[in-house]
């Protein structure tokens, strides 16, 4: 229950701290845009290439360099995640 807590929790203050919002919307679209099936095709492509031929995949530069973003919670949400 501790995790169904630490959810609610994350949620309220979501829906009450309106820049932690517009940062998770521009992070969303940031990664959307980065993983888009346009961009992430030809990787997609050599991966299921790589594993009909078994022989490694070759990474592209922007799978290579690809971050996916990430928010930082705060302590008590963090602890409550780990539980």
């Amino acid at each position: 229950m501790v995790l169904v807590s630490a959810l609610a929790a994350a949620l309220i203050e979501m829906l009450q701290d309106e820049k932690l919002r517009q940062r998770m919307v521009t992070k969303a679209l940031e990664y959307a845009a980065q993983n888009s099936w346009n961009v992430r095709k030809n990787d997609y492509l050599e991966l299921v290439d790589s594993l009909i031929e078994k022989r490694p995949m070759v990474l592209s530069e922007t799978k290579q360099n690809r971050a996916i973003p990430t928010l930082s919670a705060d302590k008590e949400t963090e602890a409550a995640i780990k539980d």
